[in-house]
């Protein structure tokens, strides 16, 4: 089977090619046996615009006036981010999109290779949003994806969101989409409509065992603590 973007030897040319390339090496244009393919001609064009997304390098930590987190929740956040006790600095002390997990079951995600930077960068900031609203007792993350979104954008002073540096919804869409894949999340089947997207998305976020085992929760614990109100979806075992 011969393929149409490997060069060929001049005796596989028609008739007429032969001529121009005997022709071309009378002419002293042509130095090789060998006759690369002419290109097909399309009106496809590399495009201009940029591919980076709007806010490279998303960041969340709880702001100071928030209720500590306790319990297995609390100890999960603070596996996530510390804060320097001389400096006040907080920092990430966990970058989640290095954990083995990613590596062990890429595969059955439906990828070949690790994330880009720019993803790294927005799973490690989306973790502590995550465990901050999970609610306590349903374990379910009390955000839609929009909200997510919102609350992992740059704001300006007066606390509204700015367009040029945001973190777009399909952007986080697609993350989750992939966490999912990776067993780490879990959505509601059920959808909502989404105002600000203009777009279906899963009503609820779930943070599955798996997702809860990657941050250190002990899930014994946690189900202690919840007591009856521990409620764990069917699809987040």
């Amino acid at each position: 089977m011969s393929n149409a973007h490997n060069p060929q030897h001049w005796s596989q040319l028609d008739t007429e090619e032969q001529i121009r390339f005997w022709q071309g090496v009378e002419d002293g244009h042509v130095a090789s046996f060998l006759v690369s393919p002419e290109k097909k001609s399309t009106r496809r064009r590399r495009g201009e615009h940029s591919t980076k997304p709007k806010c490279e390098n998303p960041t969340w930590f709880r702001p100071e006036h928030y209720k500590k987190l306790g319990g297995q929740l609390g100890h999960a956040y603070n596996r996530l981010v510390q804060k320097d006790r001389t400096t006040g600095e907080v920092r990430l002390r966990m970058h989640v999109s290095l954990h083995p997990l990613y590596v062990r079951e890429r595969r059955r995600a439906g990828r070949r290779y690790g994330f880009r930077p720019e993803k790294q960068r927005l799973l490690d900031a989306i973790w502590p949003v995550l465990i901050s609203f999970c609610d306590a007792g349903k374990l379910t993350v009390g955000m839609c994806i929009s909200r997510l979104a919102k609350e992992l954008s740059q704001k300006d002073s007066h606390g509204k969101v700015i367009p040029e540096t945001e973190v777009t919804v399909s952007r986080l869409s697609r993350l989750i989409d992939e966490q999912v894949r990776f067993g780490v999340l879990a959505v509601s089947e059920e959808n909502s409509w989404d105002r600000e997207s203009r777009t279906w998305l899963p009503k609820y976020v779930y943070i599955t065992a798996l997702g809860f085992q990657m941050l250190g929760v002990d899930l014994e614990k946690l189900d202690a603590e919840q007591g009856s109100d521990a409620q764990w979806n069917e699809n987040s075992r």
